[in-house]
């Protein structure tokens, strides 16, 4: 599922002082959990770094660009975490294998110029991995469709503003992977509609529109397809009910509002979602609106990115020094009560007092440890 938050985060992590840019977090098989960073003064190094145990790299790769990566381009990783898709010198994309970081492919995409960003600096371009494999990019309007393995572009650009797909002046567009084959998700921000485009004729499929709420930033679907996770413009989290033949309907929500950076989603399986921001994290079930499991923290956090929708990559909330805001350095975090009760028995070797159990949030299991 595609990550909702639109804004990088900065932290000072592991062993440098660089600061460390999180962008994705794939869980590789005995490797623990790690995640993707882009490091460096000017984002010149790509690694892959675990969260836990010695904060080892796993694999590492450093290269030239003409034009730094903008700080908000993210990177991409395919459903299967076998590849990834990074940007450089504006425009040009290079696919990788994971874990290795070795180059698959790399291509050049349309290039839209720094419009409204910061200065002199390029706006990000969309990187979206479709179920196939293959990997859709939107620049400004134009969406192009890439074959990841040849670099090959399967179709010519597509302008979504030949679509007509609202009247506003300069709208801005999000895709991402849609639920019918051979189409991809379009939609434009602060509108309710998510129109279904097939790249490859470059119409759009009017009888696969859906209608949510008015005010959309990002939007995407669960697992289990009949479900759509949507931010809206005032960030909050909402999730719909979109069942082919039938109206959509918002199922569960609202949550937030959020904090640009400082919020993670996921959708560990099926209609399971997780949302965590602020001082909770929220487990809900898409089809069992009464479903709710609430986790409160200490204080407010600084929430990056999750890996199987228990375990939490982030930090204490920004703090206000002398020379402005700072980030301790990011931390994983796992809400697993079997995993905490063998912890707290293996220190105490022993049950909680009447005293310790008063301390706690509840409800406690009645015996935590046996004795």
């Amino acid at each position: 599922m595609p990550v909702l938050t639109d804004t990088a985060v900065s932290a000072e992590k592991l062993t440098t002082a660089e600061g460390y840019i999180a962008y994705g977090e794939p869980r590789l098989p005995g490797d623990g959990s790690t995640m993707l960073v882009r490091t460096g003064a000017a984002g010149g190094r790509l690694a892959l770094v675990e969260t836990e145990g010695v904060n080892g790299v796993v694999s590492e790769v450093s290269y030239r660009a003409r034009t730094p990566p903008s700080k908000d381009q993210l990177l991409a990783v395919n459903g299967s975490e076998t590849l990834m898709a990074d940007v450089s010198d504006e425009s040009r994309i290079t696919v990788r294998r994971l874990p290795s970081l070795e180059v698959v492919s790399a291509f050049t995409a349309a290039r839209r110029d720094a419009k409204g960003g910061r200065q002199g600096e390029n706006e990000p371009v969309a990187l979206d991995f479709q179920a196939d494999g293959r990997l859709v990019t939107l620049s400004g309007p134009v969406v192009e469709h890439w074959d990841t393995g040849t670099g090959r572009r399967l179709n010519p650009p597509r302008d979504l503003g030949d679509l007509r797909l609202t009247s506003r002046a300069e709208p801005v567009y999000g895709v991402g992977e849609h639920r019918i084959p051979g189409v991809i998700a379009v939609y434009v921000h602060g509108e309710p509609h998510l129109h279904a485009v097939a790249p490859g004729t470059g119409r759009e499929r009017r009888d696969q529109l859906i209608t949510l709420g008015d005010d959309l930033l990002a939007v995407a679907f669960l697992k289990d397809r009949r479900y759509l996770s949507l931010l809206t413009t005032g960030r909050i989290v909402e999730l719909w009910s979109a069942e082919p033949g039938h109206r959509a309907r918002r199922a569960l929500g609202p949550l937030g509002p959020l904090e640009p950076g400082e919020f993670t989603v996921g959708n560990p399986a099926g209609a399971d979602f997780v949302v965590a921001y602020d001082s909770t994290a929220v487990f809900l079930k898409a089809d069992d609106p009464s479903y709710r499991d609430t986790y409160k923290f200490s204080g407010q956090q600084g929430f990056v990115a999750t890996t199987d929708g228990t375990s939490f990559l982030g930090t204490p909330a920004l703090e206000r020094t002398a020379i402005g805001f700072t980030r301790s350095a990011l931390t994983p975090t796992r809400l697993d009560p079997a995993l905490w009760k063998r912890h707290i028995c293996k220190v105490l070797g022993r049950g909680l007092t009447d005293d310790e159990r008063n301390a706690l949030p509840g409800p406690l299991p009645a015996t935590v440890c046996v004795r």
